[in-house]
C-alpha cells in the first residue's frame, strides 16, 4: 500500500565549503553552530574556503530526499510531497527541479523575496558550521500549506526552524493539529540547539505533557527528533546526568528519538515505557556531518512508513546517517554501492523479522 508524507520546511540552496582549523573562530562564530546572517556577512563567510558543492538543502528537504532515496533503492511505494517558500527567481526554480528530479513533489510558494541560501563550512574533522540567509523562507504562511495533500497524508514531518516567524509558526501549528485530528503520524524535529534555546517556551507548549495534547485542545506531535544537546536545552537541564534528562523526557506523553552521535540513538517512549532503548551507531569514517541528523530522520520515518517498529526504525536511521557522514554533503546519490548493499540487507532482515513475529 502506498504511503504518503508531507514535509514542511525552509527550502535552501546549499553551498558547501572546506576550511582549515580555526577558520570558524577567526570569523567570530562557534564551530558546529547554526547562524542566521545577513548578505554582507554571508559574503565574508563564503570566502573562508573553496566551494566544493551546491545542492538543494534545508533540514526538511534533506529528510524528504533521503526518504525518496530509500524508497527508490528498496523498491517501495510512497508519495513524497514537500512544501515551503522560495523566491520567484532562478534559485527557486532550481530548487524545485532538483527536488522533483530526486523523487519529491515540490509544492513551493513563490515570493518576491530571494530564495534562501545556506553556506556550510566543513572543518578538517568533518564538523559543519552553518550560515543561513532565510530570504523567502520566512514568508511561508497558512495559505501556502498544501491542505489537500495534508488531507491524504499518512505522515507529516516538520522542524523547529519553522518557529522563526509568526506566520511560519502559525502554518505548522495548524498543519500539526489538522494532521493529528485526521489520524496522521506527526513528527517534529527540533533540528538545532539554538532552536531549543530560542523557542523553548513555544515548543514545550506544543509538545505538552498530558494525553498527547498541549492542554489547549491542540494535538501534539506523536514523535520528536532531537540530539542530546537539543533535549538538554529544551528541558533546561544542561548540567544534569543523561539518566536524569531521559527520565524527565519520559514524563511527556510522546516518543523521543534522541541522537547521541557516535553512540547511536535512544528511544524514549513516554506513553509506554520509562526505560530508554539504545540502538548503537554503525562504525564509519566521518568526512562531513552535513545532513547527518536529517538523514537519520529520513531512515527512521521511511522504516515507519514500511510498517517497521520504532526500534527497527532507529537502526535504519543510524545506517543512513553513517552513510551520509562518510561522504561530502548530503548527497544520497554519492553513497557507495557497498554501503547501499548494507542498507538493503539491514532492511530486508528487519522486514523478515517483522513478518516472522
Amino acid at each position: 500500500m502506498e504511503r504518503k508524507i508531507l514535509g514542511i520546511g525552509n527550502p535552501l540552496v546549499d553551498s558547501i565549503h572546506h576550511v582549515g582549523d580555526g577558520a570558524i573562530r577567526d570569523l567570530g562564530f562557534i564551530p558546529g553552530s547554526m547562524n542566521l546572517i545577513e548578505v554582507d556577512v554571508q559574503a565574508a563567510v563564503m570566502q573562508a574556503g573553496p566551494r566544493a558543492r551546491v545542492a538543494a538543502g534545508g533540514s526538511c528537504a534533506n529528510t524528504l530526499r533521503g526518504i525518496a532515496y530509500l524508497t527508490t533503492m528498496l523498491g517501495r511505494d510512497a508519495k513524497l510531497v514537500y512544501s515551503g517558500a522560495v523566491g520567484n527567481d532562478d534559485l527557486g526554480n532550481e530548487f524545485g527541479r532538483i527536488m522533483r528530479e530526486q523523487g519529491v513533489d515540490a509544492r513551493l510558494a513563490g515570493k518576491d523575496s530571494p530564495t534562501g541560501t545556506s553556506t556550510i563550512l566543513v572543518s578538517p574533522d568533518g564538523q559543519r558550521t552553518m550560515f543561513t540567509q532565510l530570504g523567502a523562507c520566512r514568508e511561508f504562511a497558512v495559505e501556502d500549506v498544501p491542505w489537500e495533500d495534508l488531507k491524504s497524508a499518512n505522515f507529516l514531518y516538520t522542524t523547529g526552524y519553522m518557529w522563526d516567524t509568526p506566520n511560519q509558526h502559525a502554518a505548522v501549528l495548524q498543519a500539526i493539529d489538522r494532521a493529528g485530528n485526521a489520524g496522521a503520524d506527526v513528527s517534529l524535529d527540533i533540528a538545532d540547539p539554538f532552536v531549543a534555546e530560542r523557542y523553548r517556551e513555544g515548543l514545550l507548549d506544543l509538545i505538552g505533557a498530558v494525553g498527547g495534547s498541549n492542554g489547549k485542545g491542540q494535538l501534539a506531535p506523536r514523535r520528536v527528533f532531537c540530539n542530546e544537546d537539543e533535549l538538554r536545552s529544551l528541558l533546561g537541564m544542561k548540567d544534569e546526568s543523561r539518566d536524569a534528562v531521559f527520565a524527565a523526557a519520559a514524563n511527556f506523553q510522546l516518543i523521543w528519538v534522541v541522537k547521541v552521535g557516535a553512540e547511536g540513538s535512544y528511544l524514549i517512549d513516554g506513553k509506554n515505557s520509562s526505560t530508554p532503548v539504545h540502538c548503537p551507531a554503525q562504525n564509519t569514517k566521518v568526512l562531513d556531518t552535513t545532513g547527518a541528523g536529517d538523514s537519520f530522520a529520513a531512515g527512521h520515518i521511511f522504516a515507519l512508513m514500511q510498517g517497521l517498529s520504532e526500534a527497527q526504525a532507529m537502526s535504519i536511521g543510524n545506517a543512513l546517517a553513517a552513510c551520509i557522514v562518510a561522504i561530502q554533503g548530503c548527497v544520497y546519490q554519492d553513497i557507495s554501492a557497498e554501503k547501499q548493499a548494507a542498507i538493503i540487507r539491514l532492511f530486508q532482515n528487519a522486514v523478515g523479522g517483522q513478518a516472522a513475529q
